[in-house]
């Protein structure tokens, strides 16, 4: 009985092995394209900048400010 859950768990494992890795091996994903750079030259492109006011600049629930969120 262990024999043959051992062997069970192995035939698993080879069959996630084939789903999962294999079309990557195959090459599935030379057909993607990576993304362009972002142009860090334009505001637009960063998620946070020190002269915008943004989602960055929030404390979190349960946190108390520092001193520089106090006096804003």
């Amino acid at each position: 009985m262990y024999f043959s859950q051992n062997i069970s768990a192995a035939a698993c494992c080879i069959a996630l092995f084939c789903c999962l890795l294999l079309p990557t091996l195959a090459g599935a994903q030379n057909d993607l394209t990576p993304p362009t750079a972002p142009d860090y030259s334009q505001s637009a492109c960063w998620a946070a900048l020190p002269f915008r006011e943004d989602a960055a600049d929030e404390t979190p629930k349960g946190i108390s400010p520092t001193r520089d969120e106090e006096n804003k």
